[in-house]
């Protein structure tokens, strides 16, 4: 999924939602891509009430504009300090695609056991 398609979406949707739209794109060799892990808060939605998904795209938003700095882990921070993103960085985010769990990969609607 694009990243303004994420920034544009009111609330997370499915993989089979973002198929629909036509919203879904092939990974590609040279696409910048931003993978995104998080804690599943329901059972049969990751985010029932949209609390994680609206900080996620609070904080995408930040780095596009470059009103947060960005930092690397512990070791290479002390490696490098802590820079800003350049603007060139900040657009290759806003033009790159972002695969998240729920919306990358098809979910099985349910399951018996």
């Amino acid at each position: 999924v694009k990243v303004s398609d994420l920034l544009n979406m009111e609330k997370l949707l499915s993989f089979n939602d973002l198929k629909a739209l036509g919203k879904l794109r092939e990974h590609r060799v040279g696409m910048f891509c931003i993978f995104i892990s998080h804690q599943w808060l329901g059972n049969v939605h990751p985010d029932p009430f949209g609390s994680q998904f609206k900080i996620l795209k609070a904080a995408v938003k930040k780095v596009v504009d470059g009103s947060i700095a960005v930092e690397g882990d512990v070791s290479a921070q002390l490696r490098f300090g802590t820079m800003r993103l350049s603007r060139a960085q900040r657009n290759r985010i806003r033009n790159g695609y972002v695969w998240f769990d729920w919306f990358s990969v098809p979910q099985i609607a349910s399951r018996e056991t």
